[in-house]
């Protein structure tokens, strides 16, 4: 979506492009998920400018990690170092534990080596 349908994403879930008008001139345009979701990617295009955006579902990594709003307390907590992210989407370990994750593109599993 774009434009002032993004105007009811709150800040951090919509992200600002640049496009050109008829007259080639340059300006910002918002852009977001239909889904106001987080876990976006957006910009423009190194090879032409054009805007691009991609959002990713946390529903998508596979193993035993917790994935998303799940971690959003380890993240604020003693063990944020022990959490990552796979394609702007949170990971961790069940109740913060420290340990090491072993990470792929769409996959998220806890080493259960940590202290």
């Amino acid at each position: 979506m774009a434009g002032s349908a993004c105007n009811a994403c709150p800040e951090g879930q919509f992200w600002i492009v640049k496009v050109n008008d008829a007259l080639g001139r340059s300006r910002d345009l918002k852009v977001c998920s239909p889904t106001c979701s987080k876990y976006c990617r957006a910009g423009n295009r190194a090879s032409d400018g054009r805007p691009w955006c991609q959002c990713y579902n946390p529903i998508d990594i596979k193993g035993d990690c917790w994935k998303g709003a799940q971690c959003d307390t380890c993240l604020a907590g003693a063990n944020a170092s022990y959490a990552g992210n796979i394609n702007t989407i949170p990971v961790c370990c069940a109740k913060c534990e420290a340990s090491g994750l072993m990470l792929g593109s769409t996959l998220c599993n806890c080493l259960h080596n940590g202290p």
